[in-house]
């Protein structure tokens, strides 16, 4: 009986390691299918005006994401995805570079 109690302990306490360290590597059973990388999947369908964007950056397709992209983050501090070829988006880059270089 001892023995059982023992093997059960430590059958328990086996099964919460290995979903403690799931959960830490982010592939969680329990969670909603999101990966380690916050990739964006398709493009914005509408453009944004630059006045609304603080910032942003590239994302490179490769084994983690699947598509190249431009990401914008706003003043509310939503992420926009947008296709890194739309002229709209070359406009604010470049208008982003033209600040920058006017700082220094």
């Amino acid at each position: 009986m001892t023995q059982a109690v023992y093997t059960c302990r430590n059958l328990t306490l086996a099964t919460l390691m290995g979903l403690f360290m799931l959960n830490m590597m982010g592939t969680s059973p329990f969670a909603d299918a999101q990966s380690p990388v916050d990739c964006c999947l398709s493009y914005s369908k509408k453009p944004i005006p630059s006045r609304l964007i603080t910032g942003y950056v590239r994302q490179f397709a490769n084994e983690l994401c699947t598509i190249n992209a431009v990401i914008f983050y706003t003043v509310k501090g939503r992420k926009i995805c947008a296709n890194s070829n739309e002229n709209w988006v070359q406009r604010i880059i470049i208008g982003f570079l033209k600040k920058e270089m006017k700082k220094n």
